[in-house]
C-alpha cells in the first residue's frame, strides 16, 4: 500500500484535490482504493497565504516507488503545480508518506517521509486511513497527533467516499 498525503490552497482547493485523485487512479498500475476526510489546515513555513485544504489517500500499485512517485510528480503538473515559493501556495501538492514497509533514502525520494510525524495537518488525515488500511499503525499516529501544538488548527471540511466520487460499485 501506498499513503499518499494531498494538499491544495489555491483555486478550486476541493476540486483540485478530487481531480488529482482521479488522475492518480487513473495512471497505469495504480488503484486508488481509500481516502481520508478533507480538512482545513492553516498553512506552514510561509504563514502568509491561504488556508489549506488537506487529505491522505491509499492505493495498491504494482509500481515499484521511484515509478509511483514519478507518476505523482506528473498528476501534479498536469493540474498546474509550480514550484515557486518554498512552502508556499499551490494548487495541489502529493507527497508520498509511506510505501509498503519500505525505507528510501535517495536524491528524488525519501519514505517514510521525513517531516510526517511533525505535522498535524498530515498526520489527522493519515489517522482516518490506517484505522481501516494499516491499523497496527494507528497508536503510532495517534500519540504523535496528540503530541501536536497545532493539532485544533486542523478542522474537518468534508467527508468524501471515494467509491461513490469514482463511480466505483462498493462491492
Amino acid at each position: 500500500m501506498a499513503y499518499v498525503a494531498l494538499g491544495a490552497n489555491i483555486g478550486e482547493r476541493e476540486q483540485s484535490l478530487r481531480s488529482a485523485i482521479e488522475r492518480l487512479d487513473g495512471c497505469e498500475g495504480i488503484r486508488v482504493v481509500g481516502c481520508s476526510p478533507i480538512y482545513q489546515t492553516q498553512p506552514v513555513g510561509v504563514i502568509d497565504q491561504p488556508l489549506f485544504l488537506n487529505m491522505v489517500v491509499v492505493a495498491e500499485t504494482t509500481l515499484d516507488a521511484h515509478p509511483f512517485f514519478e507518476q505523482m510528480m506528473l498528476v501534479e503538473q498536469s493540474l498546474g503545480r509550480t514550484r515557486e515559493v518554498h512552502w508556499g501556495p499551490r494548487i495541489i501538492d502529493l507527497d508520498l508518506l509511506w510505501f509498503g514497509e519500505q525505507t528510501i533514502d535517495s536524491a528524488q525520494l525519501t519514505v517514510p517521509h521525513p517531516h510526517m510525524f511533525e505535522r498535524a495537518f498530515v498526520l489527522a488525515p493519515l489517522l482516518d486511513v490506517v484505522r481501516q488500511f494499516s491499523p497496527n499503525k494507528q497508536s503510532l499516529i495517534a500519540d504523535c497527533l496528540q503530541r501536536q501544538p497545532d493539532k485544533e488548527d486542523v478542522q474537518l471540511w468534508i467527508h468524501i467516499d471515494w467509491q461513490t466520487a469514482s463511480g466505483r460499485s462498493a462491492n
